[in-house]
């Protein structure tokens, strides 16, 4: 297929980008075409009150991405220093490597009573991913916190909390640091953490919703597929998922029914528009900080706006075509 016509089949979020993905001609086959057609894959509208100004904003900061940090942050990127694509990808790939690995249950306690934590005036609580909900408890084991009635809004009364890994556990087998790495685990209710299971996040426009919170995150059943996951939050989910990319795409991280296409490489795009939309903020910066002073290493893609641009989707894209061939 030509360019033209590759960029007829839809309006593209960022004018463009299909035809440089097809003249790039570094990817092949049905590849070439995933990555060009997620570039135009259907999203969500931009609220009112968003500037589209934002989007050229992220991407001028691509650019120059390191004179932009704070000294510190400066300090700890500074290997990586100069470096765009896939040269930067490998940088900082290195760079977050360098970090503490944890037991499980230890990470699960430090994700609860510290990392996720949210203090009340007579007891502690956490935040509950996919349902924006304080859940209540106290202790390092997620079936000490447990939901009020209702309150995740989807016909299921307390549940506990679960530890959800956004890049599934059933893909690496469960192993190593991979499984208690704190920048990809979250604090779930149990029942959409099971709903979700090993899904791919997607979007409610591909099929039809068959489990939903009150926040807004859905279970998309779709005709001859595999259901998809749509979280209230994929900012959060974008952003841990791009980091377990790029610390671990080198690893066995593509086992059981992981399918590269319809998980990863279709959905850049989608996962690239959620980063933009909503950008970091003070509950994540916090996060970010007390994973660091535990963990010792940190999620680039919550420090440098625009990273995602200046290494580029193509890059994933190509990171993934030359594991699945192999």
């Amino acid at each position: 297929m030509q360019p033209a016509a590759a960029a007829a089949l839809c309006a593209c979020p960022a004018p463009g980008y299909a035809e440089a993905m097809f003249h790039s001609r570094r990817l092949t086959g049905p590849w070439m075409m995933v990555l060009a057609l997620s570039a135009c894959a259907p999203l969500q509208p931009l609220p009112a009150n968003t500037p589209y100004p934002l989007y050229r904003q992220q991407q001028a900061q691509s650019t120059d991405w390191y004179t932009r940090l704070a000294p510190e942050l400066q300090a700890y990127y500074a290997p990586a220093r100069g470096k765009q694509g896939l040269e930067l990808l490998k940088a900082l790939q290195q760079r977050v490597s360098q970090a503490e690995v944890l037991d499980y249950g230890e990470a699960m306690a430090y994700l609860y009573t510290v990392a996720e934590s949210v203090p009340q005036s007579h007891e502690n609580a956490v935040r509950a991913a996919y349902s924006n909900v304080l859940v209540s408890g106290d202790g390092p084991s997620g079936h000490k916190y447990q939901e009020r009635g209702d309150a995740n809004g989807d016909g299921k009364k307390g549940d506990a909390i679960n530890c959800e890994h956004t890049w599934p556990q059933a893909f690496f087998g469960k192993q190593g640091a991979m499984r208690s790495d704190l920048h990809h685990l979250f604090p779930t209710l149990s029942t959409p953490n099971s709903q979700r299971g090993s899904l791919p996040l997607g979007l409610a426009s591909e099929g039809r919703i068959s489990y939903a919170t009150a926040s807004g995150s859905r279970l998309v059943s779709r005709a001859g597929q595999r259901p998809v996951f749509e979280p209230y939050d994929g900012h959060n989910s974008a952003r841990a998922l791009f980091y377990f990319y790029l610390r671990y795409h080198d690893q066995a991280i593509r086992q059981g029914d992981y399918q590269a296409a319809d998980f990863l490489v279709s959905r850049l795009a989608q996962f690239r528009h959620w980063d933009q939309l909503d950008p970091v903020d003070g509950r994540e910066q916090a996060r970010q900080e007390h994973i660091f002073r535990r963990q010792g290493n940190r999620n680039p893609f919550i420090d440098i706006p625009g990273l995602i641009d200046a290494i580029g989707l193509e890059t994933f894209a190509r990171l993934e075509q030359s594991h699945s061939l192999r």
